[in-house]
């Protein structure tokens, strides 16, 4: 039955924070209250076939809750934060309050504040950098990042040969770091917007990151980075760069050991955590939760709260 408590005078919620902070228990609660769909904020649940190492919604949780920009593309698709805001367009206008749940920063950012228009990607650049690519490997194309985008190299989550030819591209085209595209000249939630970041000292971060870990492991993360490989799937893909995926491929190409690559899981998400913190607090008017010294049903009453909080 739907919620008696049922909101509709946001514009949209958002509910971001670091990997691993419980962002998908605490946001099926809060969907199935309010009677909220999810628009997924992640950058890679989007993919068919990727759903351990991306901490995918249980195909009973999409049941008790409709999710979107779950399973919308295949893993030799390629996508971009301006694509998921594009589609989210689409799923708000058939939504009544769109809920937005991820760790994904463009992605929540481009929802708020749009991105400015960039070029179409240019051929013969895009040959010219497949070309150093051949001669100089993925090192080449990252130092040529650094001198252009420092900036977008620094924020990027190991070597994306997509995300790093599009930068390159459109700086070849214009002259302009491809960051300064996602600038705006000032990030303020807007009133009608709830932007809520769920945060917890860098101790419980880096613990519930080592138990998601070893939660994926034993759920069988590697497995499933075997049936990709096993379907033919090029490891160099988009879809398969992030976290979690990189670190197990290397494993089984032989470049490192089995702990090692389990080590450098843990590392690298970590790594990454502390780079969303960075990114969030960008966000001027976004309402954090420390979820430190809270039990699950008080940080579920925190939020409620805050839902329930409709600015005039």
């Amino acid at each position: 039955m739907p919620s008696s408590k049922r909101v509709t005078k946001w514009k949209r919620v958002l509910l971001a924070g670091p990997t691993a902070i419980g962002k998908t228990e605490l946001s099926l609660r809060l969907a199935e209250e309010f009677g909220f769909s999810v628009i997924s904020a992640d950058s890679r649940q989007c993919y068919r076939g990727l759903d351990i190492g991306t901490g995918k919604v249980s195909r009973a949780d999409r049941q008790r809750v409709p999710h979107f920009n779950i399973d919308v593309l295949d893993p030799q698709e390629s996508d971009s934060a301006a694509e998921f805001v594009r589609r989210a367009k689409v799923w708000e206008s058939e939504l009544e309050t769109p809920f937005y749940v991820g760790g994904s920063t463009l992605h929540i950012q481009g929802v708020i504040w749009p991105f400015a228009e960039m070029p179409v990607a240019d051929s013969l650049n895009l040959a010219r950098l497949e070309a150093i690519e051949a001669g100089g490997g993925p090192t080449e194309i990252l130092k040529l990042l650094a001198d252009a985008d420092p900036d977008y190299a620094r924020a990027m989550q190991g070597y994306n040969r997509q995300r790093a030819f599009r930068a390159l591209d459109v700086w070849m085209q214009t002259g302009k770091p491809f960051s300064s595209f996602h600038q705006h000249d000032g990030y303020t939630v807007p009133d009608d917007t709830l932007l809520i970041v769920l945060s917890a000292s860098r101790e419980t971060i880096h613990r519930r990151i080592d138990e998601r870990v070893e939660t994926m492991i034993r759920n069988g993360l590697l497995a499933e980075v075997d049936a990709l490989l096993a379907s033919g799937l090029d490891h160099r893909l988009q879809s398969l760069s992030s976290v979690g995926y990189r670190e197990l491929i290397a494993y089984r190409d032989g470049q490192c050991g089995y702990e090692e690559a389990l080590r450098d899981i843990k590392s690298n998400t970590r790594r990454y955590a502390k780079r969303q913190l960075t990114w969030f607090r960008r966000w001027n008017g976004a309402l954090w939760i420390d979820r430190d010294g809270l039990s699950p049903d008080s940080l579920f009453d925190r939020m409620s709260e805050a839902i329930h909080s409709i600015k005039p």
